[in-house]
């Protein structure tokens, strides 16, 4: 065990409890959405990333579900409420809470992708509700519902004014909040925001980057714009009539939280700045990994993870799925948007390509509250839990053992879309469809196996080497819950 100098003890216990509340407080509300268009990407496509942080023991598969027509009169039961259900629903996959019918995000098969992140506004936030939508029902609804991103922002538009958007975001206890989005598709992206009085959204320019964090971000530019917001505003002292309107200037909660977003909104601006012209799916995986290591905000002496981070972790929350969209315009449907997705922390996760032409595997669709040793991200997510034990060296070793595989992840992605292509151009489109769900599949176990043997050898390296102990940071309550009390001890695939 790590024995701290006395003298550093003081000073690291301060640390220790202000961060405790720092980052407990609303600790589940750490989503990231980064969005790239046009010459911003190096071959012009539209790029989309989103990070879902949530309660540390909160499975997120990783599903997919047909569209079809529906008879007039059908309805369809969202998390809590049941609603009318449209005559037509697409086709949608995503990243879905074990108890929840939305999506954190998600894909349809127009290539319509979306992801929500939650935001504190001025005028508060109404109570939780088991007789509302949830963000993410709103989410997956419009998915359902829409083939262009720009129908997808109105649909949602429609639906929160119909259905509102605090129902219940935890199956545990009564908590909610307002909800901002990002909505892209092959040619354009849109951003929109949900205060607890209206809505406003924004069209990002063809050619630019957009990051969209816990914070209200929408300024004086926008393309729609409730009627009511800018009276409201007038109305509550919050803007002065005849001055340019600037939306987040005037409904920005200005609470502590608000101020550590801008700093985590200001890191995930320029790390898309710095890309910029060569930004492709590989980068924006980095970008969704970043833990602030190797600059000015890195920490001196807690791990960088513990701080707002793209990839993050705190005593009470975790990433539990990122997905890094690929939508591209002349190629096959089969292969033109592809959805890249990594189960639980991006930094002990592998990012594994799913082609809308290929079937999910049912795997995926696996785990609950507890340790599930059949399911894909509790397997994933044991890994996050292994390396916080020791975070110099346990992190590191598992993003070696998958960087290779990442790297031949692309370059089978590469050489099947040539295959796909070919088998398009002949019309074999039946075998289009098993060569991609062969290929998720087998990606798949491979991994899988990869991910356990890589378990079995941080066993006998914590052995050795268990690392140091900083402060009050350990996560034997969160492992309890999950069912890994033992977690370098026991067996965990037999």
């Amino acid at each position: 065990m790590y024995i701290l100098k006395k003298k550093c003890f003081g000073v690291l216990l301060v640390i220790n409890v202000f961060l405790i509340v720092l980052l407990t407080t609303g600790s589940v509300l750490a989503c990231n959405i980064a969005i790239a268009t046009g010459k911003a990407t190096k071959d012009g496509s539209v790029i989309f990333a989103k990070g879902s942080n949530r309660p540390n023991e909160e499975c997120q598969w990783m599903v997919s579900y047909p569209g079809g027509k529906h008879e007039a009169g059908e309805t369809v039961k969202c998390t809590w409420l049941e609603i009318p259900q449209a005559p037509v629903t697409y086709a949608v996959r995503g990243g879905q809470m074990h108890w929840q019918w939305g999506f954190e995000q998600g894909m349809n098969e127009f290539g319509v992708v979306a992801g929500n992140v939650a935001v504190h506004y001025r005028n508060g936030t109404p109570e939780a509700s088991h007789e509302a939508l949830t963000g993410m029902d709103i989410l997956r609804l419009a998915l359902e519902r829409s083939k262009t991103a720009a129908e997808a922002v109105q649909t949602m538009i429609d639906l929160y004014e119909e259905y509102g958007q605090h129902g219940a975001t935890s199956a545990t206890r009564m908590s909610t909040y307002c909800n901002a989005y990002g909505i892209a598709d092959p040619n354009e992206a849109w951003v929109l925001e949900l205060p607890p009085n209206g809505y406003i959204a924004y069209r990002i320019p063809d050619n630019g980057t957009y990051a969209v964090q816990n914070i209200s971000m929408i300024g004086s530019e926008y393309d729609i714009i409730a009627p009511n917001i800018i009276s409201d505003a007038i109305e509550a002292g919050w803007h002065e009539e005849g001055e340019e309107f600037d939306f987040a200037f005037s409904y920005m909660s200005g609470d502590d939280y608000d101020a550590r977003c801008e700093i985590k909104l200001a890191l995930l601006d320029s790390l898309l700045e710095k890309g910029y012209g060569d930004i492709d799916p590989a980068y924006m995986m980095e970008i969704m990994r970043d833990r602030r290591e190797d600059n000015w905000l890195a920490p001196r002496f807690l791990p960088h993870h513990f701080y707002r981070n793209m990839d993050e972790t705190s005593p009470g929350a975790s990433t539990a799925h990122t997905m890094v969209a690929h939508l591209r315009k002349d190629l096959p449907d089969s292969i033109a948007n592809v959805y890249w997705f990594a189960m639980a922390s991006t930094n002990t996760s592998p990012f594994s390509p799913l082609y809308w032409g290929g079937q999910v595997p049912e795997e995926y669709n696996i785990g609950g509250t507890e340790f599930d040793p059949n399911s894909p991200w509790w397997v994933y997510d044991v890994l996050d839990r292994m390396s916080r034990k020791n975070h110099d060296v346990f992190t590191n070793v598992v993003r070696s053992v998958w960087k290779p595989v990442e790297e031949q992840n692309f370059r089978q992605a590469n050489m099947i879309e040539k295959e796909v292509i070919k088998l398009t151009n002949e019309g074999k489109t039946g075998d289009v469809e098993k060569i991609l769900s062969d290929f998720h599949r087998s990606e798949m176990d491979h991994q899988l196996n990869i991910a356990k043997g890589t378990a079995k050898a941080l066993q006998e390296l914590y052995k050795v080497y268990p690392g140091r102990i900083i402060g009050f940071y350990d996560y034997d309550s969160s492992n309890i819950q999950a069912g890994l009390m033992d977690l370098f001890e026991m067996d965990l695939y037999e």
